[in-house]
């Protein structure tokens, strides 16, 4: 687990399981905006199989909560996973 700083604020990441070759990390998106993560945790059954990420978006879970309507749009989102996949070296 840890906490990756983007603009705005710090998000929120967990990996499950480990990193196969062949086999791509699934990177776990909760709906929202506001909900967590954690309805999400009966996929960590996919674990046997692929490593999962788990992440929270800003306003989320366990990410800060800025409260900052700029923050809550599309390409906002899109650029945290980008950050994050860049941070974990994910193509």
């Amino acid at each position: 687990q840890g906490h990756l700083a983007v603009p705005g604020g710090r998000i929120w990441y967990g990996v499950v399981g480990e990193r196969r070759k062949g086999e791509p990390p699934m990177l776990v998106i909760h709906g929202g905006p506001g909900l967590s993560h954690h309805y999400l945790y009966p996929l960590t059954a996919l674990s046997a199989s692929r490593q999962l990420i788990f992440y929270d978006q800003l306003d989320a879970g366990s990410s800060e909560w800025p409260n900052d309507p700029k923050n809550w749009n599309v390409p906002r989102y899109l650029a945290e996973i980008d950050a994050l996949r860049s941070h974990l070296g994910l193509d």
